[in-house]
């Protein structure tokens, strides 16, 4: 909420700026940082009171004439728990540097100056906040608001400066929160939690194994439980290699019954429960066909038919396949 109240008000126009700093509570929903110092001859202004160059001040409120004479100064204000404290503009670090560039602000044609002179004359900060004392002190102050909005505000270099600050910091947090989702993807994969696109992934895998074994299997040279396999065959292996990994990356038991019920409960309409027994006993051929696969080099060839699965590198496939952009 703060950095977003941060935007809206560097982004307020001269004119909107005088008058949100002449509110009750212009600070309602930010929290401001109080770490930045700025000496008084660190801000350079043209002769209209515009701010031509200062250091950085995530403080929109900074040398705005309207929030200096409501709030600014020696004004302590009553804290429920802790009595009379400090007012906000009084812990500022950046007061003195603050009220220089609002004084001459509240001096810069002589309109403006003769509406601050009848408004301290009035009863001033302190007749705002008693009425009763000092019954004009309002109405002085709504024409001093009126007199400077007429003569359109001031200007500030800062407001630019603070606004690119807030982008930045804006696509740092995207930054973040895309890589924060991305190792949480990763390590609910790891612990059996698979996402949608994760399956896909194994997915894909899996048909370029079905594909990779049916034209491997004319190859010479092969081993008798790789040779001559029929294409129903082979999408058979590939699924039970699909099964088996699903449940090496969970930790599960590997063997042809729990193969056979992953299959079963994978693909339904493929494998129905009532032919478990004869899968079961498929299975067992088929994993060693698997473990074949994944061992066998063809003469002439550096690499297994199968590659071994690789969580590592899948996974670093899947962040750029499927990132989580900013």
């Amino acid at each position: 909420m703060s950095e977003k109240r941060l935007r809206e008000l560097f982004s307020l126009t001269p004119k909107q700026k005088v008058r949100h700093w002449a509110g009750h509570d212009p600070w309602q929903g930010m929290r401001l940082d109080n770490k930045v110092q700025i000496s008084m001859n660190a801000v350079l202004r043209d002769n209209d009171c515009h701010i031509i160059r200062m250091p950085l001040l995530m403080k929109p409120c900074f040398g705005q004439p309207t929030a200096y004479v409501r709030h600014g100064g020696s004004q302590p204000i009553s804290h429920p728990r802790f009595g009379t404290v400090k007012s906000r503009c009084m812990r500022c670090l950046a007061s003195d540097a603050c009220e220089r560039v609002a004084k001459a602000r509240l001096s810069v044609t002589p309109d403006i100056k003769s509406a601050f002179v009848r408004f301290g004359q009035a009863g001033g900060s302190f007749g705002l906040k008693n009425p009763s004392v000092c019954p004009t002190a309002q109405r002085e102050f709504d024409g001093l608001v009126s007199v400077i909005v007429s003569h359109g505000g001031f200007r500030s270099g800062n407001d630019t400066a603070a606004l690119a600050e807030l982008d930045s910091r804006e696509v740092e947090r995207k930054r973040r929160e895309a890589e924060n989702k991305r190792l949480a993807r990763r390590k609910a994969i790891k612990r059996g939690y698979f996402t949608t696109e994760f399956l896909d992934l194994l997915e894909r895998e899996r048909e370029e194994r079905e594909i990779q074994l049916v034209l491997a299997s004319s190859w010479d040279g092969l081993p008798r439980n790789v040779g001559r396999i029929r294409n129903h065959s082979a999408q058979i292996t590939a699924d039970v290699w699909f099964v088996r990994e699903c449940k090496r990356i969970r930790g599960e038991d590997v063997n042809p019954a729990s193969i056979a019920r992953a299959l079963i409960n994978k693909w339904p309409d493929i494998y129905p429960s009532s032919n478990f027994n004869s899968l079961r006993q498929r299975t067992k051929t088929d994993l060693a066909r698997v473990d074949t696969l994944e061992r066998f080099i063809v003469k002439g060839s550096s690499k297994p038919i199968w590659p071994r699965f690789d969580l590592a590198v899948a996974l670093d496939e899947l962040d750029l396949i499927t990132p989580y952009t900013p």
